[in-house]
């Protein structure tokens, strides 16, 4: 946001923050319309490993692997938590796995958890996948087919979504609905 006519913030918070949520819960979009409604910059980890990258993130893991994404995500995560003003950071859904990364967003932001019902995610993830077979590119190679296997993905994730500061609870919301309970939640 660099233009003349681009939203001035009504408040700066004191740190950023970091939205996250599993794969199908809608984590990108309500950070996109978040910083719309406030007027604060967004910083989407994933858009800036594919900028830095140069190519799609299914294109990243397919050919470096998750391995190398993760790193991105770790270099890319500290830039993002020391922007100035503070503003939104929509985080991949795995960023967490790792402790450090989990350390710093609890020490430097204020996180909060989009949380979604197993059905709710799954069938987020199918219409997704539908309209944009690369959406989820660890899902490529196995697509998930059941609860059963979005449940083994979400649970390596809990630990780390746990530690959020506020929770918010999407099921069968609109998303403009779930943007306004972020705003008034974390009073901005």
């Amino acid at each position: 946001m660099d233009g003349y006519y681009d939203y001035a913030p009504r408040k700066i918070p004191a740190v950023p923050i970091c939205l996250i949520g599993f794969m199908g819960a809608g984590t990108h979009q309500l950070a996109s319309l978040v910083s719309q409604m406030t007027g604060l910059p967004l910083f989407d980890i994933d858009r800036h490993i594919e900028h830095m990258a140069g190519r799609s993130l299914a294109h990243s893991y397919l050919e470096a692997g998750e391995f190398w994404v993760r790193d991105q995500e770790k270099a890319i995560l500290s830039k993002a938590l020391q922007s100035v003003p503070p503003g939104i950071i929509a985080l991949g859904d795995g960023i967490l796995l790792d402790p450090v990364n989990q350390d710093e967003v609890n020490s430097e932001s204020i996180l909060v958890y989009i949380e979604r019902s197993l059905e709710s995610l799954l069938a987020g993830i199918r219409a997704e996948l539908l309209k944009r077979p690369a959406k989820y590119p660890q899902l490529i190679m196995m697509p998930p087919d059941d609860l059963e296997s979005i449940r083994r993905l979400l649970d390596l994730r809990l630990p780390g979504y746990c530690r959020a500061d506020f929770v918010i609870r999407g099921d069968n919301r609109k998303l403009s609905s779930l943007a306004g309970e972020i705003i008034r939640t974390v009073n901005l």
